[in-house]
């Protein structure tokens, strides 16, 4: 009877993923101390608001193209043999900009920027947690059927639907990342009003 290997077909729980990014917000956490981290857009992803001025459009775009890099940096690492860890790395990278933003915020406004990072922080954060967690659950396993036909030469653990339906889901994933953009800039505009 043959065995059929099916490590590439099973999900592994978000909650792994979500691990990740909560290790790159404690370590974000603590290197935000360096005064001059905070205010780079490379590293604080968009999860912090402008200082200077606050633009909507330039807010919603911002967070859209931030996190339809990282949608897309997870798309094409699973379609590399070996992506794996670099998919893993994204989700550190993701919890490093949460952590720096909160703590930047923190740092700013003292106990007045618990409500700042209530509002506009943490939903955002957590929205494009379970995206970013999402895109690399599906980068992975895309990428062990990758390993797993190119170095084993096992065909059958192709996952059903293959490329296109990989496909799919990278899109699926960039509609949920506007979405969010979207309710992301509704959010801060209408709490930034009140302010």
């Amino acid at each position: 009877m043959k065995t059929v290997s099916t490590i590439a077909l099973r999900r592994t729980s978000l909650s792994i993923y979500i691990l990740f990014i909560i290790t790159g917000v404690v370590i974000g956490s603590f290197i935000a101390k360096y005064t001059s981290l905070p205010s780079y857009v490379t590293v604080n992803q968009f999860f912090l608001l402008p200082k200077d001025g606050f633009n909507v459009f330039q807010l919603i775009t911002g967070t859209f193209i931030t996190s339809l890099c990282f949608v897309t940096a997870a798309f094409f690492f699973g379609l590399c043999a070996v992506g794996q860890p670099f998919e893993l790395l994204l989700l550190l990278y993701r919890g490093i900009g949460m952590g720096i933003s909160a703590a930047a915020v923190y740092m700013t406004y003292g106990k007045a920027g618990i409500v700042t990072v209530l509002i506009t922080v943490l939903p955002k954060a957590v929205a494009f947690s379970l995206v970013t967690a999402v895109a690399a659950r599906e980068g992975i396993r895309s990428s062990c059927a990758v390993f797993s036909y190119c170095f084993l030469r096992k065909e059958h653990d192709r996952p059903q639907g293959g490329v296109k339906l990989f496909m799919i889901k990278y899109s699926v994933l960039v509609l949920i990342s506007l979405f969010i953009s979207f309710a992301d800039g509704a959010v801060c505009s209408f709490y930034l009003s009140r302010r």
